[in-house]
């Protein structure tokens, strides 16, 4: 399943039952339960977002989640496989899901790289808008390669390709933790908004050019 939305459902958004789906750019929300993994099922999680709605494991395999954000939990209460989460934003970290699951069997779980525990600054998530806003953490912080086309220096995790990226500026030998963030809205006329972070206060110019110099 690719491209779209699953919300509000009275039961929960997803059952799979021996079987194997996989989702990609998938926002699931304000469902009752997210995701029910049921007996031999599998499920891979790619570029999606899952807010306020658990995943359940129920004798699955397991589930693999990658360039994602899951702002909620994951509740295993018997898996056969191991389950993978990688390059993503993980609500409370690999301490959430050790917490959550402490009194079923301990879960088998695979904490990758790149992973993040955050808050992604979504625009408006009570609403249902789940697009990043230029500060969010999760610009630019996915996996390269991927399949899709991505805006900026490597995929955003999510569901919602931004148009904002971050740009670090080196000085020297010694890295300088300078954040660039790109203007927003753009298009601009006549006012846009340019954000940027310095490891310390300090006097700041800003020169800004059209396209013509």
């Amino acid at each position: 399943m690719e491209n779209g939305f699953i919300h509000g459902n009275k039961r929960f958004g997803i059952n799979v039952n021996e079987s194997y789906i996989s989702l990609k750019n998938v926002t699931i929300y304000d469902n009752e339960l997210g995701i029910e993994i049921d007996t031999e099922a599998s499920i891979d999680i790619v570029q999606s977002t899952v807010w306020n709605d658990s995943i359940v494991l129920n004798h699955g395999n397991g589930v693999s989640i990658s360039n994602s954000i899951i702002w909620s939990n994951i509740i295993i209460n018997e898996a056969f496989g191991v389950s993978k989460i990688s390059y993503s934003n993980f609500r409370g970290g690999m301490k959430a899901i050790e917490d959550i699951n402490a009194e079923h069997s301990h879960p088998i779980i695979n904490w990758g790289d790149g992973n993040i525990y955050t808050d992604p600054l979504f625009i408006d998530p009570e609403n249902g808008d789940f697009r990043l806003s230029p500060d969010s953490p999760c610009i630019d912080a996915g996996k390269i390669p991927t399949n899709s086309e991505y805006y900026g220096s490597a995929p955003d995790m999510g569901a919602h390709e931004s148009n904002y990226t971050i740009t670090s500026i080196n000085t020297g030998t010694e890295p300088v933790d300078i954040m660039l963030y790109h203007n927003h809205p753009n298009p601009f006329n006549p006012i846009t908004t340019i954000s940027y972070e310095l490891p310390k206060d300090s006097f700041v110019r800003l020169n800004i050019f059209s396209v013509n110099g």
